[in-house]
């Protein structure tokens, strides 16, 4: 996270849009608690609630357009960020996230508090700094980007959180129990960096958060996309892999190809692809082109980082 020098923030107006299907859900009163928060200092505040997921990149666009500089704010999950970012990637507006969601991968490698209302405090008397992100096929990423047994866990995992509850627990025993099952293999394409490269495999991963990837055990490299191509695997390999993600030993289980580059191509003889990027699952077509951008977006982040 490299710093923007000062922090041009004091009499930003705030435009913050929050989903109204990560955190409000449990607290019908925190759209109103937040704009209290963001306005105590005598900032003008906007709230937007979308009617729909679908609508947070318009409203986000809407505001990065706006005559009058301004500070926008997402509320809510990896999901809701990563709309909100993909409208404000390579523009000067600065971005700031209240965290919402289930594992807020982005809001706490900003170092952002978990409670809403201390991120929101947090905001005020934040900083710039840069931030970078990831691109496949010219969509944003600030996570991850997959495609294959993730993406597969991903959607059960949604699944399973519709009829058990958007915790934690039920995200790890979901994702232990799809591993288990049959998957199927692709024969892939991968161009990295100078390398080209023919594997099978069950899984590709395209890792843009430094703080995720340490989690899973991977060493990151803040000097460019992390890839990880998984190996052919018997089904107990596959239940160890998973154990070993949800331990933050994945790096340790062998059963993973790692490497590191600015520039990423992908080829498979299927040309439709399910992508996961940012725990949303999205269509595309191959071949993938994957970009790391350095400095893609300017970010609040607060003057004492949370731990």
């Amino acid at each position: 996270m490299a710093d923007a020098g000062g922090s041009g923030l004091d009499d930003l107006p705030i435009t913050l849009i929050m989903n109204p299907g990560a955190g409000a859900q449990h607290d019908a009163d925190l759209p109103a608690r937040l704009h209290a928060a963001l306005a105590s200092t005598g900032r003008a505040v906007e709230v937007r609630l979308p009617a729909h997921g679908r609508d947070i990149t318009a409203l986000a666009r809407e505001a990065a357009a706006a005559r009058e500089r301004r500070l926008v704010v997402a509320a809510g999950g990896d999901g809701t960020v990563n709309a909100v970012a993909g409208a404000l990637f390579g523009s000067p507006v600065p971005l700031g996230v209240i965290p919402l969601g289930t594992f807020n991968y982005f809001a706490r490698a900003l170092g952002m508090p978990a409670d809403p209302l201390a991120a929101a405090t947090a905001l005020l008397d934040g900083r710039l700094a840069s931030a970078a992100a990831g691109t496949v096929n010219g969509r944003v990423f600030l996570n991850n980007a997959s495609f294959g047994l993730y993406r597969t866990i991903i959607e059960a995992r949604e699944r399973h959180k519709a009829l058990l509850g958007r915790h934690r627990i039920v995200a790890a025993l979901s994702a232990v129990y799809t591993a288990l099952r049959r998957h199927r293999h692709y024969r892939v394409q991968l161009a990295i960096g100078g390398r080209s490269l023919t594997r099978d495999t069950p899984m590709v991963f395209f890792g843009a958060n430094p703080l995720q990837l340490e989690q899973l055990g991977v060493a990151a490299d803040e000097a460019g996309l992390a890839v990880l191509v998984m190996r052919p695997m018997s089904r107990l390999q596959v239940l160890a892999t998973a154990l070993g993600a949800l331990l933050g030993r994945i790096g340790e289980v062998g059963t993973l190809e790692t490497f590191t580059a600015r520039r990423i191509s992908v080829d498979r003889s299927k040309r439709r692809v399910k992508l996961v990027v940012d725990g949303e699952i999205v269509r595309t077509r191959a071949p993938l082109e994957l970009r790391w951008v350095p400095e893609a977006l300017r970010v609040v982040v607060p003057r004492e980082p949370a731990r």
